[in-house]
């Protein structure tokens, strides 16, 4: 929930989160590729282009990095992700700009394109020699890995880490290299990822190996979590 008033919170202005399908569909199929991510503490990494991450605890999920719209959260394709809410009344106060076009401004002109001022499409950011590209990505990269150990802490550890989605690839690096001398809830790096279908290589240290799905199987990037606010979200996809 947010620290609003109760009353708001009564009235439908909570934390909800999305990319519900994409959760569902993970926490369908972990059981038959890894018990123990399926009944731990796992965090999942939809990175689309619109990207979010979710834990899960024994298959249900307890945190969310997208809250009452699906702009919240990571950077994505166009979208600013996690934004203070002093910006917005800047731009309001001091720029003059209305609710239409901060709404453009957050969905539509920000996240990796904003940044880099060049694409929203991570192959072409990679492939790019400019200053803005890499920093773009960079700042990307940086964010899932400080929204993990905020889901990890929300666990209160991490057993497993599932990338889901076809950005993770483009990066055209393993993730683990991200996670490298990193420590997540009190751990150091822990195993690799690998494909569904192939054990990932033990290192000797948690968190587990992880669920390729690059294809994104019953993924709905429009689907939020199955809320009473359901039709009000569907705007803000």
């Amino acid at each position: 929930m947010f620290a609003l008033p109760h009353e708001m919170h009564e009235a439908g202005v909570r934390r909800y989160g999305f990319h519900g399908l994409s959760y569902e569909y993970i926490a369908s199929v972990l059981p038959d590729v890894d018990t123990k991510a399926a009944h731990g503490r796992t965090v999942v990494l939809h990175l689309g282009n619109g990207a979010s991450m979710c834990a899960l605890q024994a298959g249900r999920s307890v945190a969310s990095t997208m809250g009452f719209t699906a702009v919240d959260g990571l950077p994505m394709g166009t979208r600013t992700g996690n934004l203070d809410p002093g910006v917005v009344l800047y731009l309001m106060d001091e720029r003059g700009m209305d609710a239409r076009a901060i709404e453009k401004l957050l969905y539509q002109q920000s996240g990796l394109l904003g940044v880099s001022g060049i694409a929203s499409d991570m192959r072409t950011l990679l492939a790019s020699t400019e200053s803005r590209a890499k920093l773009a990505v960079d700042l990307f990269v940086y964010r899932i890995t400080r929204e993990l150990g905020s889901l990890a802490a929300a666990l209160g550890g991490l057993d497993a880490i599932v990338f889901h989605g076809r950005r993770w690839r483009e990066l055209g690096r393993d993730p683990r290299t991200h996670l490298q001398g990193r420590r997540v809830a009190g751990r150091g790096p822990g195993r690799g990822v690998e494909s569904v279908g192939r054990p990932a290589h033990q290192h000797g240290c948690e968190p587990r190996g992880c669920l390729d799905d690059p294809d994104q199987r019953g993924t709905d990037d429009r689907a939020p979590h199955r809320t009473a606010a359901g039709a009000l979200m569907e705007r803000y996809q």
